[in-house]
């Protein structure tokens, strides 16, 4: 067909037939990443609850219905942290209640949340391209952002890890408020609906802070794309855009809700912030701006090459800075700078979508040191800033493709320009598929807490940290040939030796496991709360018979640890041994309205065998 023909044929077109097409197109490219996100993600329905799971909401019964305690979403959800997330555990104290504790469920939401997170990139993409180069290429463009969003490996942490959820649901709402403040189109949602997507999205993790800022970044990233006169510089446009009297009123109302959440904040918990001590022992003002640099490196290099080096632990000794590391933490935030001021020179938009990722980055870059287990960062934080960067890629895909059909052959420079821009669409699909095998890959590392640090320690065998969890859970598990290959005997430190009466516990050794724990003076500084000292402690103490010995030690558990569900189990058997019928048939059923339903035939079981091994004069129920 000629071009005259097919410019006629273009010219016939109608309006209402070319938008009814990418309507069409719209839904299927949506549908797509549904399909896909049920590919990639919907093995992780047969997961268990791994790692920090067990403790937030299994172990903590205040959660679930039977021992219900509202206060309890508004409490910091680890022990001596200052982590403020309501809206988060609402949603899980709503799943408890209607469905119970099942972890199917649990990641089926986890899976439903990233998959709305995926949509929503695409719709931002979308509107963005659209505002930037038309309404031909946004729907194509979206599509390349969402997908590299949807498949990118680090983003496997958060959806396969029930506690992801506070990561998963924060950038759900941040995103919302992006878009009802950048192209909503009334004052319900630009004035009302955005603030209070802000509002909630501080209610599930504090990384939501920087949001204003990012919908600042944005909508200048969004003015640099219109023909309209509009103030140059950055000052210029606070001042004479972002700041001027119609939006002034916007920030006005994210000023309230930030308010509210920090007035909310100091009643629940009166302490700001928590840093993590141990390593500030370890840091000069010159070891902390390189530990920051090096923090962002660490990111940059996950965000851009996210093959390699993923799992749950990510070790960095901060007690030790060597000429060339603390070079290379110094010079990064430098680096960093200098690109943003080359990429201004040749792109605005490029700039501020850079500026944006980074923005994103600041509440986890270690400025003030993260108590995660020795880890320089996690790959979940990456979750909103990677959110950020495929619309900034949907963007960049949108304008090559527009170059790309644009450029006149016979123009050797736009030729050249061509096939460069077609050599980056290849890079950037075959980074997209590489990382979707990737996570695929990956997923199955998540089913369980002695696949996932098996998997870590075997990237990190030196680390004393990787090789800790793998030997608890190998323990757990039942590979005790295994723990016994990983641990030094006698145990050295306080943690060692916690685990080490466990397995004596376990092989029946329970008074060297009690001599061992009576050793264990001071736990301060290590891994665990006494609340585990204290459950094995008991359980010891019953395998012995020496039950006045075992109901002091699980009331004072009780006493300084009201939530957690063992102690509660433990104090019925100690009861049961101690004759108390009564009292031991209510505590047991006291336990079991704090157990999660799934454990009751565990319990059950366990308690009709401490029955028959009791002495016959013991009563029975």
């Amino acid at each position: 067909m000629s071009d005259q023909a097919m410019t006629m044929m273009q010219m016939k077109t109608r309006p209402g037939e070319a938008w009814g097409r990418e309507k069409v197109f719209q839904w299927l490219c949506m549908g797509a990443l549904i399909a896909l996100a049920i590919f990639v993600y919907s093995p992780a329905l047969s997961f268990e609850y791994v790692w920090d799971d067990r403790l937030l909401f299994l172990e903590s019964s205040d959660l679930r219905p039977g021992a219900f305690r509202l206060r309890r979403i508004f409490e910091p959800i680890l022990v001596e942290s200052t982590y403020f997330r309501p809206v988060v555990l609402l949603t899980m104290v709503a799943e408890f209640f209607t469905v119970g504790v099942n972890s199917a469920v649990s990641h089926g939401v986890n899976i439903l949340i990233f998959t709305i997170n995926a949509l929503l990139v695409f719709f931002l993409g979308k509107a963005m391209v659209r505002t930037c180069i038309g309404g031909v290429y946004a729907v194509p463009a979206a599509m390349v952002g969402a997908l590299a969003y949807l498949l990118s490996p680090v983003n496997v942490e958060p959806v396969a890890w029930v506690a992801g959820r506070f990561d998963l649901m924060v950038t759900t709402f941040v995103l919302l408020a992006l878009y009802f403040g950048l192209f909503g189109r009334h004052l319900l949602t630009t004035h009302l609906l955005s603030p209070l997507c802000f509002f909630l999205a501080l209610l599930c993790k504090e990384m939501a802070i920087t949001m204003p800022v990012l919908l600042l970044l944005l909508a200048w990233a969004k003015a640099s794309c219109t023909d309209e006169p509009r103030p140059s510089g950055i000052w210029g446009y606070l001042k004479g855009v972002a700041l001027s009297p119609r939006e002034r009123g916007r920030y006005l109302a994210y000023a309230a809700a930030f308010l509210v959440y920090l007035i909310l904040r100091a009643y629940f918990i009166p302490q700001v912030v928590h840093a993590d001590k141990n390593q500030l022992q370890y840091l000069t003002p010159l070891t902390w701006f390189a530990f920051i640099g090096h923090t962002e490196l660490f990111y940059l290099k996950k965000l851009l090459f996210p093959f390699m080096s993923l799992g749950p632990h990510h070790p960095f000794d901060i007690s030790k800075f060597p000429p060339l590391k603390l070079a290379i933490g110094i010079g990064m935030p430098i680096v960093t700078a200098m690109l943003i001021w080359v990429t201004w020179k040749k792109s605005v938009l490029a700039a501020v979508f850079l500026m944006a990722v980074l923005v994103a980055f600041l509440p986890v870059l270690n400025i003030i040191p993260l108590t995660i287990g020795g880890s320089i960062g996690h790959e979940r934080f990456l979750l909103m800033p990677s959110a950020l960067a495929a619309i900034g890629l949907a963007t960049g895909t949108g304008f090559l493709l527009e170059r790309l059909r644009a450029s006149p052959l016979e123009d050797v420079s736009a030729a050249r320009h061509k096939r460069m821009s077609l050599y980056v669409g290849v890079v950037i699909l075959v980074w997209i598929v590489v990382s979707g095998i990737n996570a695929r890959a990956t997923l199955p590392l998540w089913g369980n807490n002695y696949a996932l640090w098996k998997w870590a320690y075997a990237k990190y065998p030196e680390d004393g940290y990787a090789r800790f969890m793998h030997s608890v859970t190998a323990l757990d598990a039942g590979y005790v040939d295994e723990y016994l290959s990983l641990v030094e005997l006698p145990p050295s430190n306080a943690d060692d030796a916690l685990v080490y009466s466990s397995y004596l516990k376990g092989a029946g050794r329970c008074e060297e496991a009690v001599h061992i724990l009576k050793q264990i003076e001071d736990l301060k500084g290590t891994r665990f709360t006494k609340q585990p000292v204290y459950n094995i402690q008991a359980d010891c103490y019953l395998r012995l018979k020496q039950y006045d010995d075992a109901l002091a030690v699980i009331d004072k558990n009780i006493a300084q640890f009201p939530t957690f569900t063992t102690a509660y189990t433990l104090r019925s058997l100690a009861l049961y041994g101690l004759g108390k019928t009564d009292e031991a048939n209510a505590a047991y059923e006291e336990a079991m309205r704090r157990v999660p339903p799934t454990e009751h035939r565990f319990w059950k079981e366990y308690r009709e065998g401490f029955l028959e091994s009791i002495k016959p004069s013991a009563a029975r129920p």
